[in-house]
């Protein structure tokens, strides 16, 4: 950019005497004049519709009006200010690059179509409001929930795709927090069934190789569900509230829901891999402690995504909505190297399995941890298979039994050298003490527990 510069002074021509060579005016002269006239001017910016290119350096104050406000890059700047409504707020190319809210309720923001802006575009979003935020994809994918005084920034990392995928986000100042851990779930009840629902959302996950540190981002585009069938008792009791877990898994890249009855299992370590069994949808998945999916899946990666608060007349007729629905998204405590009842400084180890059964007929499973099913062998005779394998088949092993239905008279659990005993499965035998020896018998109450 460059200004005018005077070539020739014509005006010290009309001081000279007639005669006078340089009184002339030459036409090289004009012509140079109208050359340095015409460089000026088109390597300056035009009031109206202006476009700079290269590097340009601005001094002095100047004040701009909205309307003339720049856009650099597909970046307005400057600042809008909206109202939550619980409604939606669709932002554009020509949207302003800092967007604020307030009220007292909930908003959700839609970001422009990816494919109209650059690399790099950022949104800077404040959330003055006392509500949440949502931030959505065009897609209507869920990228980020923002909390009530929380101020996120949200970058466009890809110009292709309408899901979260193509933005990343980082929390500004003292709101950098990982609110986007809370996902937008849902659960009914229809036909004396129960079902889950996870909306579009995105999710972090561990590798599912265990020697490895990095995590892997998954998108669920849209909402995804897991019914557990009438009939199917999830380990719960009648009239008995009971607390079930809803998880994430990660099949490959494809997110897929599973569900657990948290009272029974106990505490979760998302550190570790899960294998999940097959709901059915027979009304068979009655363990509370496996976890059940729509297909069964082997060594997954979970997030325990949310929490159903659930008592039902008769366990496994699902009739009642849930009394309260979370959307959290936690690492449960793993079980301390020390029970909380323990006195003194030595360690405390909680059992790894454990059951209750009848042994009498087909065995049937009356309380359980870690315990898929028992295997009927014969008379006395049976095999306890885990929902999780142990780290090896050198655990110790408890247990007792009645043999009467009145429990007068005791049973004595036993396990032999020959017989099955792996990580994944433990074979025991209920003998009755009658006479002079130990007979087999079918006990109608068996306790076992596995400790390692």
């Amino acid at each position: 950019m460059s200004n005018y510069t005077q070539s020739t002074n014509f005006a010290t021509k009309d001081a000279l005497t007639s005669g006078d060579p340089l009184k002339i005016v030459k036409g090289t002269e004009i012509n140079t004049e109208f050359v340095n006239i015409a460089v000026a001017i088109a390597t300056k910016l035009d009031s109206a519709s202006g476009t700079i290119t290269g590097a340009t350096t601005l001094s002095g104050v100047t004040t701009i009006s909205d309307a003339q406000r720049p856009v650099i890059d597909n970046i307005k700047l400057g600042y809008a200010t909206t109202a939550t409504a619980a409604g939606t707020t669709t932002l554009t190319v020509s949207s302003p690059n800092q967007q604020l809210f307030t009220g007292t309720t909930t908003q959700t923001i839609v970001l422009p179509v990816t494919s109209t802006l650059v690399l790099g575009l950022g949104y800077t979003i404040t959330n003055n409001s006392t509500g949440v935020l949502t931030i959505q994809s065009s897609g209507l994918n869920d990228i980020v929930s923002v909390p009530a005084k929380a101020t996120v920034k949200v970058v466009c990392i890809l110009i292709t795709g309408t899901t979260a995928a193509s933005w990343s986000y980082l929390f500004e100042g003292s709101s950098n927090i990982p609110f986007n851990d809370l996902k937008n779930i849902s659960a009914s009840v229809s036909g004396n069934a129960l079902t889950v629902t996870l909306n579009p959302c995105t999710l972090n996950f561990r590798s599912s190789t265990l020697t490895s540190g990095a995590f892997l981002t998954r998108s669920v585009p849209t909402a995804i569900t897991l019914t557990v069938s009438s009939g199917s008792t999830l380990g719960t009791t009648s009239a008995v509230e009971s607390k079930l877990a809803i998880v994430a898994i990660d099949n490959a890249g494809t997110v897929e829901l599973a569900i657990i009855n948290s009272t029974v299992y106990g505490a979760f370590d998302e550190a570790e891999l899960i294998s999940t069994t097959a709901e059915g949808g027979v009304g068979g998945a009655d363990s509370g402690s496996v976890f059940y999916s729509t297909t069964a899946r082997t060594s997954v990666a979970f997030r325990v995504i949310g929490y159903v608060i659930s008592t039902q007349a008769t366990a496994g007729t699902w009739a009642s909505a849930p009394s309260n629905l979370s959307g959290n998204s936690v690492i449960e405590p793993a079980v301390p190297s020390q029970l909380s009842t323990a006195s003194g400084s030595a360690p405390s180890y909680s059992a790894r399995a454990w059951v209750i059964f009848d042994g009498t007929g087909t065995p049937a499973i009356l309380a359980s941890g870690n315990v898929s099913s028992i295997t009927d062998n014969g008379t006395g005779n049976y095999t306890v298979n885990f929902t999780t394998a142990l780290p090896d088949a050198n655990y110790a092993v408890s247990g007792d039994g009645a043999w009467s239905q009145s429990g007068i008279y005791a049973g004595v659990l036993t396990t032999t050298i020959d017989s099955t005993r792996t990580a994944s499965a433990l074979q025991v035998s209920m003998q009755n003490i009658s006479g002079n020896g130990l007979n087999p018998t079918d006990s109608p109450f068996m306790s076992v527990a596995v400790f390692r």
